[in-house]
């Protein structure tokens, strides 16, 4: 079985079999916020083709966030969002223009009326 360049060998389960698993890219990994403690990873996967399924196998974006409980009667809880590559650039260059709006020097939180990407350059 042929493996995409990417992906790494201790993380993949794909067989070769029709519908047989995914192979998976190392995680990037965003370390905990130091005031939330919320996390993210981010990495490829890719299914196997199955016949007579046009939409089986295509290459997604993995966006896992992982929050942490918020009191003693909680539990830790990953959310996953799974887009194609073309979804993944436009959350980043949105993430991008948020960070560049927020990260400004006396300027309140960023919300959607102040997040022009031609402002946040």
């Amino acid at each position: 079985m042929q493996h995409p360049s990417w992906c790494d060998r201790t993380e993949c389960t794909a067989t070769g079999l029709p519908g047989g698993g995914l192979h998976w890219s190392p995680r990037a990994v965003l370390d905990p916020d130091p005031r939330t403690d919320i996390s993210a990873t981010v990495r490829i996967g890719q299914g196997t083709p199955v016949p007579g399924h046009p939409g089986s196998g295509p290459t997604l974006v993995d966006l896992t966030v992982h929050m942490p409980a918020l009191d003693p009667t909680d539990t830790d809880a990953d959310y996953l969002i799974l887009m194609e590559g073309e979804r993944a650039v436009l959350l980043g260059e949105m993430l991008v223009a948020a960070g560049r709006v927020a990260g400004r020097s006396g300027n309140p939180v960023a919300g959607p009326a102040n997040l022009d990407s031609r402002e946040a350059v």
